[in-house]
């Protein structure tokens, strides 16, 4: 069950990211990722695999446990997610999430499906024990992301050689969003104890009439490496709503 619920709740990005094969994977692409707050502590470690289905068509499943805003106690969640992949687009299909509490009950259930002959998504989320259902249906005009998509979406707009970008965010609250990415710099960051040349990206969201809310948070950033293929590495902003703590998520890969 989730408590503390805000209204105007800005659940930006969630847990970003994020699965970057380096290739179009044949067999099974599988990374891992484990999400701090500043000082250290440990929140939640998440796994995920991406498995080609068909031609284009990939599937991929997301594991994860651990403590996360908007929950009482410790969670675990499955959310798989198909997707269609080429060298210049990701598009996402058809999305479903379900989360469990510390007893393994089923405490919310998530969905998406893409619609892109009349460009819509349908979103719903379930609170189970409180058996109640939001729904809604978005337009979109231009390309669509969730947050799992979010690391290949942006590692194509690195190797496309763009500065900045605007595309459409579907959130879990579910909302959408328009999100602005700006290549801010090359840097060097420490990645489990190795250097690392990274792009640094700033993700700034356009909050329409709560536009005012983002001069009260820390700003979103996420790295790429600077090398081909410019797989995620980490991002550090707020784990999800705006009452949420600032986290650094990092990639478990050496």
């Amino acid at each position: 069950m989730r408590y503390g619920f805000i209204r105007y709740a800005v659940a930006i990005f969630l847990f970003l990211p994020l699965a970057c094969p380096a290739a179009f994977p044949e067999e099974v692409y599988e990374t891992g990722y484990v999400c701090r707050l500043p000082e250290g502590r440990e929140r939640w470690e998440a796994v995920t695999e991406i498995r080609k289905k068909e031609g284009h068509t990939y599937v991929m499943t997301e594991r994860g446990a651990g403590e996360y805003h908007g929950f009482e106690g410790a969670v675990s969640w499955v959310s798989e997610l198909e997707f269609e992949m080429n060298e210049a687009r990701v598009k996402p299909l058809k999305l479903k999430k379900q989360t469990r509490n510390a007893e393994g009950d089923i405490v919310e259930i998530d969905t998406q499906r893409f619609n892109y002959r009349d460009n819509t998504v349908t979103c719903t989320r379930e609170d189970v024990p409180e058996k109640k259902t939001i729904r809604k249906k978005f337009k979109f005009q231009k390309n669509i992301v969730n947050r799992m998509l979010l690391g290949l979406y942006i590692r194509n707009f690195i190797k496309s050689g763009e500065r900045q970008k605007e595309f459409r965010m579907v959130s879990s609250e579910p909302r959408a969003y328009n999100v602005n990415i700006r290549k801010v710099e090359e840097e060097e960051i420490e990645v489990n104890g190795r250097k690392r040349a990274a792009y640094r990206i700033c993700l700034d969201p356009d909050l329409g009439l709560m536009s005012f809310v983002k001069v009260f948070l820390p700003k979103a950033y996420v790295w790429h490496s600077a090398e081909p293929d410019h797989e995620w590495l980490r991002y550090k902003g707020l784990e999800s709503g705006v009452s949420s703590p600032q986290v650094v998520i990092t990639t478990l890969e050496k």
